[in-house]
């Protein structure tokens, strides 16, 4: 059940703010980043569960875990860290589209991993596998723009850690390793978390 509805959660979500911005450029945002990979999974496993052939594997595992990290930095930064500094302008008027990308679909997913989830499934090894994923956002970023791509509002950036006309080579990629490290600490803690018996299963 928790399938079907993260997965139409998440694709509304997504309906909603690609009719937002009108743009197929927002695909390079990480929070729509994290919802397409967050519906891609869930509706997948869904299909496999309809079609008996879903088994739970290492890469399914993985997957999942990826899924998880990538909404809990989605929920965190855009709540914590934009909200509060007043970086979130293109959501002006449009209260209920943010909230089905960086509230309600990281909630929902993260209720499924307490619900469904089972204790120790996660490795300490996974956090590279994860790390590799962001890193290949953050390339797929830095070769458009430096194609020439545009993002929402004129910028030639989606977010500040790839503001390089104001801070400078140097600065960005400071931003950006201090970036790497938080995900790889938010990573840990999820690990960490499954790896306790928390939940007795």
């Amino acid at each position: 059940m928790m399938d079907l509805i993260i997965s139409i959660v998440s694709l509304v979500g997504l309906i909603l703010n690609f009719d937002l911005f009108k743009s197929p450029v927002g695909i390079l945002y990480y929070t729509i980043f994290s919802n397409m990979l967050c519906f891609i999974f869930y509706f997948t496993v869904l299909v496999l569960k309809i079609t008996g052939i879903f088994n739970t594997n290492r890469l399914f595992i993985k997957m999942k875990g990826l899924v998880l990290v990538s909404l809990i930095c989605t929920f965190l930064i855009y709540n914590f860290f934009m909200v509060p500094t007043g970086q979130v302008s293109a959501y002006d008027g449009h209260f209920i589209v943010s909230c089905f990308v960086h509230i309600f679909t990281p909630i929902l997913v993260v209720l499924d991993c307490i619900i469904n989830g089972k204790n120790k499934m996660l490795e300490y090894t996974y956090i590279l596998d994860w790390l590799i994923a962001i890193i290949i956002y953050g390339m797929i970023v830095i070769i458009y723009q430096h194609c020439g791509g545009f993002f929402i509002d004129g910028l030639n950036y989606p977010y500040f850690n790839f503001n390089i006309d104001d801070y400078g080579y140097l600065l960005c990629i400071f931003f950006n390793f201090l970036i790497l490290v938080l995900y790889s600490f938010i990573c840990l803690i999820v690990i960490l978390i499954n790896r306790k018996n928390i939940s007795n299963r």
